[in-house]
């Protein structure tokens, strides 16, 4: 019965965003996202060049690189944009043709390269370290359960730690553009805020 659950809790964990990488292939760049399970993806380009990618069926730790500047990219951002959906947002040197390849476990995105020959580039560990902790604080309870049995009246009294509330911040906007204190929200928070028009 505890391998069925253990079973389960595998195949209904939601998938996470583990790694984003950008790297030449020929005159292309390619931004490869990649993540611990299938998923489906919705994309779309904003006019300002922001090229917005949601994984739904996802989760992620919110992470923001600014100033990559390279093959045609200024900066990424990951954040989880609604329960169950990871954005990813490239932001983009202009609007470009693209398009998106979806593999088992990776998503590329691929388009033009307007810069030049560039060295590539990955977010390294930050975001599989967060998904592996997740996964290892998602696995605890399980092993508890094999090693201790419970008592029947306490079986259904474990519940879902909640997420830690961020500090309190105070900000103060005099004539400053819409867009700009969007941008310094979503900076703040980690999460992705686009205006609609």
């Amino acid at each position: 019965m505890i391998s069925i659950i253990a079973l389960l809790m595998t195949v209904l964990a939601p998938a996470t965003v583990t790694e984003l990488s950008i790297v030449p292939a020929g005159a292309r760049t390619e931004v490869v996202i990649r993540v611990d399970a299938g998923v489906q993806t919705r994309d779309f380009m904003m006019d300002d060049g922001r090229l917005v990618l949601d994984f739904e069926g996802a989760e992620t730790r919110g992470a923001r690189w600014d100033r990559i500047n390279r093959g045609g990219v200024r900066g990424l951002r990951v954040a989880q944009f609604q329960p169950g959906i990871a954005r990813v947002v490239i932001e983009l040197v202009q609007p470009l043709e693209y398009e998106v390849t979806r593999e088992s476990n990776a998503v590329r995105v691929s388009f033009p390269n307007p810069a030049g020959e560039f060295a590539p580039w990955t977010s390294g560990g930050q975001l599989a370290d967060a998904a592996a902790s997740r996964s290892v604080s998602q696995q605890a309870p399980q092993q508890r359960q094999q090693t201790t049995r419970p008592e029947p009246a306490r079986a259904g009294t474990m519940t879902r730690p909640q997420r830690p509330l961020g500090q309190p911040i105070t900000v103060t906007f005099d004539q400053v553009p819409v867009p700009d204190v969007l941008a310094s929200f979503a900076a703040i928070s980690g999460r992705s805020i686009i205006p609609s028009p």
